[in-house]
């Protein structure tokens, strides 16, 4: 759940802003869940984390036992900051590496990229949402295994060669929302 807007604008305090984010990324994920569990015609699971609030246990645990790890957008550099504070890219890119699918959204396709250097371009992240992170271009690199925006035929390729059905891809699944 990372800030997307100017919080001055709004007559809550950041982190009212925050917990309604928060709240209502608990519900796309419900609607996921029971839109994929549908489409599948068995259960799928959807759980729902936080890099900001979410110890490194709990992380280790859902991405850990996750087919499919998505992450929506946000703000960029919230997300990559925090990210890489829990633990939770390191995570990740172990199991992408391990076989597990990355989805990414907006700024979850950019922090699967080879840079982060397309938020500044992009021109709606503001850099100052984790002001305390050292800015670089590192990214999880993860788009070998991954469906991002944008994402090669040759990607999408090798997620079909890994003889996978949509139902076991996305059978616990973690929409990790920052």
């Amino acid at each position: 759940m990372a800030p997307s807007s100017d919080s001055s604008t709004s007559k809550r305090s950041a982190g009212e802003l925050r917990r309604r984010r928060w709240a209502d990324a608990r519900k796309k994920g419900r609607a996921v869940q029971a839109e994929l569990s549908s489409l599948m015609s068995s259960p799928v699971m959807v759980d729902c984390i936080d890099c900001v609030r979410d110890d490194a246990a709990r992380l280790q645990e859902s991405i850990g036992q996750a087919s499919c790890v998505w992450i929506t957008g946000g703000n960029t550099f919230f997300l990559w900051h925090h990210m890489q504070r829990s633990g939770a890219a390191a995570l990740i890119e172990q199991r992408v590496n391990d076989g597990g699918l990355f989805v990414g959204q907006s700024a979850g396709a950019i922090v699967a990229g080879e840079s982060i250097a397309t938020a500044y371009w992009k021109g709606w992240d503001d850099p100052q949402a984790a002001p305390e992170a050292v800015w670089n271009s590192e990214s999880l690199g993860t788009t070998h295994n991954s469906h991002v925006s944008g994402a090669s035929k040759s990607c999408a390729a090798a997620n079909v060669q890994r003889k996978q059905t949509m139902g076991e891809l996305l059978e616990n699944a973690s929409y990790l929302s920052m």
